[in-house]
């Protein structure tokens, strides 16, 4: 058990976290391994992270819902670890970094001697091939630049699973990326939902490195100059390479902590993520105070939903784990400490299958502690210090570098699902982003270009190949008109000299348009000619009617004056119009020149006596039906009307 003598480092305040990796690896050394009993796990989301090996021979499996230890863990990790089950949630291999265990526990052949180290803070992530079930790449980065080992290089090897009888074999390995990565590495899915980036920092540098991983390979790397430079006050110290990093489910934003030993400063970072291209952009971040030398900001963890950030601070005596609200204006601002452990130590945290997020505690208590509603900002987030327990197994300082937590996104080949439409030429079009070598294409109708246009209703299939795959996609299109439709019941309108009338166009559509330029769904006539509309619907399908306006008999016509004078000597006291005919759904309205409606009538008997209006002009509009014996017509006239006392 690997749980004593660390307070006595931290006395030696010019040691360091150095004296307690030291003393790690020597205890390391001389510990026994142990056989692991394989615990059966039934199948749930995300299966690959099932199970969990860490620590000094810890286990944990998810298989059953609620997290489980299982005894038998041969693996003695002080700090980073990993592992990986198939989609059923069988566990496959586990590594702390330099050795890779098969699931018998026993070390994969030639898998030993990989490129990571036990005490780096995330030393090493599993990534499965695109598209074959059976490859795994593995990334591994050093200690501390390379202190504890003659490597201070990111690395990968292969893994293939197909191989001795089924338990696997290590193929390629240790083959070099880019020199001097700090000890934070990560994945998360490209925004195609199939690709995969892993992502490490440079020391001593503000820049990130993030490989694409697609079936062809492993791509040059994109990178970005953003947030701090990673670099202790003094030049000679390489502690700032501690610290772990973590991705939010969205892909959008990562977090990252790390430490100035020599200035005594622990740094929390916060960048935005571009999971289609890669680029990290706009960083800020927060200090805290170390404890004389011996303070250090170690595991980060997002909430499922990427709204609340979690980091624990590595400190003696006291550690304390903070969380802050992401969708603050300030998200830094809402720090809240929701958890401390005296004498001992919080490490890093991985989030459960569960949903749950668990922290690692490097004390004797043989617990992990948990946060049980992560998503929730403040208390109500149920943190309990005494959460799962790990018994027979110890934690140290880290939990399984897992990253497959989340759901792949989810991106369809063609733009656009089945469809009917009534467009002439057609545009069909591969919009899924992919990595290099770009693939090739090939279309049911024999094109090879990344879209089609095509002119007639069917199915129309892709094959979008690879070097090493094949995906498919189809869309089936289906050609129509929209439904005709009537201005009027009759071809043709007879309106009078000076009269208006209002034509309603058919509701339901996406766009209008009449012969005048007009854009709703209404418009005024007030001249003969002919009148047409054309409408569009969703689908894109366009349909018109026509009109013809004719001058008619304006027997019927309303007679509106412009003046009246409400002075009470009799005559034009009131302002009403005339018609020889009847007039039927009568409505007067009056406003002022603000727009207010101060006068209303429904029938013409009812007429305005300026009520206390002052002088000046009014605005006026009327609708009525007129019925002259022969048919009946919806009438609206407006005007303006001077009152004057």
């Amino acid at each position: 058990m690997v749980v004593f003598g660390f307070k006595e480092c931290y006395e030696q305040r010019s040691a360091g976290f150095s004296c307690l990796r030291s003393m790690f690896r020597l205890v390391h050394l001389t510990m026994p391994a142990l056989l692991v009993i394989f615990v059966p796990s039934r199948c749930i989301a995300q299966n690959q992270h099932t199970n969990w090996y860490f620590g000094s021979n810890a286990g944990l499996t998810f298989s059953g819902g609620a997290p489980a230890a299982f005894t038998g863990s041969a693996i003695n990790a002080f700090e980073g670890c990993t592992s990986i089950s198939d989609p059923s949630g069988m566990g496959l291999f586990y590594t702390d970094g330099e050795t890779v265990y098969d699931r018998s526990n026993t070390p994969m052949p030639n898998g030993t001697g990989m490129g990571g180290n036990l005490s780096s803070a995330q030393g090493v992530v599993i990534v499965p091939f695109p598209g074959n079930a059976n490859l795994y790449y593995l990334f591994t980065v050093p200690s501390q630049v390379g202190q504890f080992s003659g490597n201070d290089h990111m690395t990968w090897s292969v893994i293939d699973m197909s191989l001795n009888g089924g338990y696997g074999d290590v193929t390629l390995k240790n083959l070099q990326l880019f020199q001097g990565s700090t000890e934070q590495l990560t994945a998360t899915y490209h925004a195609n939902g199939r690709d995969v980036w892993v992502l490490a920092r440079k020391f001593g540098t503000d820049e990130w490195y993030a490989y694409l991983v697609t079936c062809g390979g492993i791509s040059e790397p994109v990178v970005s100059h953003a947030g701090q430079v990673v670099m202790d006050s003094n030049p000679n110290d390489t502690q700032a390479a501690l610290g772990c990093m973590d991705v939010s489910y969205a892909g959008d934003r990562i977090a990252s902590t790390w430490n100035d030993s020599p200035g005594d400063l622990c740094f929390l970072e916060l960048l935005d993520f571009d999971n289609s291209t890669g680029a990290l952009t706009n960083g800020i971040f927060t200090t805290q105070p170390g404890q004389g030398g011996s303070s250090w900001g170690y595991g980060v963890a997002f909430s499922p939903n990427g709204g609340v950030l979690y980091w624990s601070n590595f400190g003696y005596p006291n550690s304390p784990l903070y969380q802050y609200d992401l969708n603050a204006s300030n998200p830094f601002g809402t720090e809240l400490v929701i958890g401390e452990l005296n004498a001992a130590y919080f490490g890093g945290m991985q989030l459960g299958l569960d949903g749950k997020l668990y922290i690692a505690r490097w004390d004797a208590a043989q617990k992990l502690a948990q946060v049980n509603f992560p998503d929730v900002v403040g208390s109500g987030c149920g943190f309990i210090l005494d959460g799962v327990s790990i018994a027979p197994g110890y934690c140290t300082l880290s939990l399984s570098n897992d990253w497959m937590r989340e759901t792949p996104p989810t991106q369809e080949l063609i733009a656009w699902d089945d469809t009917t439409t009534c467009a002439d030429n057609i545009l069909v079009a591969i919009t899924a982003q992919f990595g290099n070598p770009a693939p090739t294409f090939l279309w049911s109708n024999g094109e090879t270009s990344s879209s089609i246009v095509v002119d007639q209703a069917g199915v129309y299939s892709v094959m979008v190949i690879f070097t090493c795959d094949t995906l498919r996609d189809s869309v089936n299109v289906s050609i129509t008109a929209a439904e005709p439709f009537s201005l009027l019941e009759q071809d043709s309108l007879a309106i009078c000299t000076g009269e208006e009338i209002e034509l309603h166009g058919p509701s339901g559509f996406e766009s209008y348009l009449w012969n005048d330029g007009g854009t709703g769904m209404n418009a005024l006539v007030r001249e003969a000619g002919e009148v047409w509309l054309l409408v569009r619907d969703s689908l894109g399908c366009s349909v018109s009617d026509t009109v013809i306006v004719e001058l008619g008999p304006c027997e019927c016509e309303l007679f509106i004056p412009n003046v009246f004078t409400p002075n009470g000597d009799g005559n034009n006291d009131r302002f009403l119009g005339s018609s020889a005919c009847v007039l039927d759904e009568y409505e007067l309205r009056i406003f002022n020149r603000w727009g207010q409606e101060i006068f209303f009538a429904d029938r013409p008997s009812i007429t305005w006596d300026g009520g206390g209006s002052p002088e000046g002009v009014y605005i006026w509009s009327v609708r009525y039906t007129t019925w002259n014996g022969d048919s009946n017509d919806r009438q609206l006239k407006y005007g303006m009307v001077t009152l004057l006392r």
